[in-house]
């Protein structure tokens, strides 16, 4: 907000002194309008190149509002509550979380580890009934959107084939019809969701093997958001995030 007040200001005083260089023919005028134009490039620059730049010298976060990582990581905490409140009491309590690939720029991979910090919080929260257990990083065959595979998740889920939850954050892969290893292993585990690509999540749902999802309300703005606070997580979290499960998937 202050650096496009700033820029707007900037172009302001550049039009209003090109207008008396126009009217007075007074190279002072011009001068200032010039300085203020100058100003104005430089700062739309650095708005533009400053994200980039800083991730690429490891400077801050390479972004302005620092706020979207504690809003991932309320979101995450109270995932993890929510998921410790609807656990059988029946079900083990080991947790393997998919996350997105090592030095990955997909969509979502800079809020992995604030989503995970969260859950890991959020367990904490409601006494440690699960247990993070393992933190996979799926491999991606390629760089298109449907980059997560079915091979690839059978191949994360049969190296841990007595997990009892699966958190992905990474959604599910497009191929879903693929997968193996429900038919391979003796007990399937119970899944979640925090993001990534979802589109087929109603199918995986008619398994009855999906706990719950996370995905972002239409029309929030994390990135614009205050800092949030943590005596209201609930309602802060409902204001930014969807969460679907059995009672209103369809």
């Amino acid at each position: 907000i202050i650096l496009f007040s700033f820029i707007l200001f900037a172009g302001i005083i550049t039009l209003i002194f090109l207008i008396a260089f126009k009217l007075t023919d007074k190279n002072i005028y011009f001068k200032i309008s010039f300085i203020c134009a100058v100003i104005v490039i430089i700062s739309l620059l650095v708005k533009v190149l400053y994200p980039y730049l800083a991730q690429k010298a490891g400077i801050g976060k390479g972004r302005f509002n620092w706020n979207e990582d504690k809003y991932m990581e309320l979101g995450g905490r109270y995932f993890g509550r929510y998921l410790s409140h609807v656990k059988d009491s029946k079900d083990g309590n080991t947790v393997l979380i998919i996350d997105f690939p090592y030095n990955s720029t997909l969509y979502g991979a800079e809020f992995s580890k604030y989503v995970i910090n969260g859950i890991k919080e959020g367990f904490k929260d409601l006494g440690n009934v699960y247990t993070i257990s393992w933190i996979e990083n799926a491999k991606a065959v390629d760089n298109s959107r449907n980059w997560f595979t079915a091979k690839e998740l059978d191949r994360i889920i049969m190296a841990h084939p007595n997990v009892n939850l699966v958190i992905s954050l990474v959604g599910l892969p497009s191929d879903l019809q693929n997968v193996n290893f429900i038919s391979e292993l003796e007990k399937v585990p119970k899944f979640a969701f925090f993001g990534g690509g979802l589109d087929m999540i109603g199918e995986a749902a008619s398994t009855d093997l999906v706990t719950a999802v996370v995905t972002f309300a239409p029309g929030a703005s994390i990135g614009s958001a205050k800092k949030p606070d943590l005596n209201k997580i609930e309602e802060q979290f409902f204001d930014h995030f969807v969460l679907i499960d059995k009672g209103n998937l369809k």
